[in-house]
């Protein structure tokens, strides 16, 4: 508790529509802050994705308000008793957590501790998994003692820029060098007759990349690891998700590989 401010559960299936105005204010407000350039969802598309039950996870959400406005954000999710892969991924827990820019410096941010430390005990969590791509972000991990793990980068194609005439060239280089190769798109799920063939190809790709990792140890027993990186535009943009599925068996001069 940060004065007379204490966070409160969200549950997203049965949230007011007071909540969900204050929400679409501070995440446009957090969207401005770190992607200016980039288009913004719509409202109704994240209500759809945020009461969505996912599955594989159990997830909570939080909050700290008042006078109808979002002073901090915080979800956490860890994997669910008998999904897949359970076995090998129930230690860890994944959160997320923000502040808004006006209440900084004021020990919000902090304050989720002890409840993220209370969420692990009760789903018997021991390592912890936070993103972050901002300065404040590396500072405050930097302040909890963490150690920098790993780094990655984020690349963005200008379209205006591209060599389309080479491009051309390469689409059919490769369909004439490889004329056993083919690419295929689906929009929505991939067919469940592919399954069986297409998942034991794509598991070994499919380890979320997290940015800069970090570590920090508070017991024998509990470990955190707090991880930066993983922006905003991984997650999938829509209730359906194009999937792409490509390969080549040997390389063409000219042609990136």
């Amino acid at each position: 508790m940060i004065g007379n401010l204490s966070p409160v559960a969200v549950d997203t299936k049965s949230a007011s529509r007071e909540f969900w105005s204050r929400y679409h204010v501070y995440r446009r407000l957090r969207h401005a802050e770190v992607r200016p350039n980039d288009p913004v969802k719509p409202d109704e598309l994240v209500e759809i994705e945020m009461k969505h039950e996912d599955p594989f996870e159990i997830q909570h959400r939080y909050e700290i308000a008042r006078d109808g406005q979002i002073l901090s954000d915080f979800f956490v999710a860890t994997a669910k008793p008998g999904s897949p892969g359970y076995e090998s991924n129930k230690q860890f827990m994944w959160a997320a957590a923000s502040v808004h820019p006006d209440h900084r410096r004021r020990a919000i941010g902090r304050s989720w501790i002890p409840l993220i430390l209370e969420l692990m005990d009760r789903h018997g969590c021991t390592t912890l998994t936070v993103d972050t791509h901002e300065e404040s972000g590396h500072q405050f991990l930097k302040w909890m003692g963490a150690d920098g793990k790993s780094a990655g980068a984020e690349n963005r194609l200008q379209l205006a820029r591209v060599d389309w005439a080479l491009l051309r060239r390469w689409v059919e280089d490769g369909a004439r060098q490889s004329p056993a190769t083919k690419l295929e798109v689906y929009d929505g799920h991939l067919p469940e007759e592919m399954w069986k063939d297409y998942c034991p190809q794509f598991a070994p790709c499919s380890t979320r990349c997290r940015g800069i990792s970090w570590i920090t140890g508070t017991s024998s027993s509990r470990r955190l690891t707090l991880r930066t990186g993983m922006p905003d535009w991984m997650n999938s943009e829509g209730p359906t998700t194009r999937c792409l599925r490509a390969s080549r068996t040997a390389p063409s001069p000219g042609l990136p590989t």
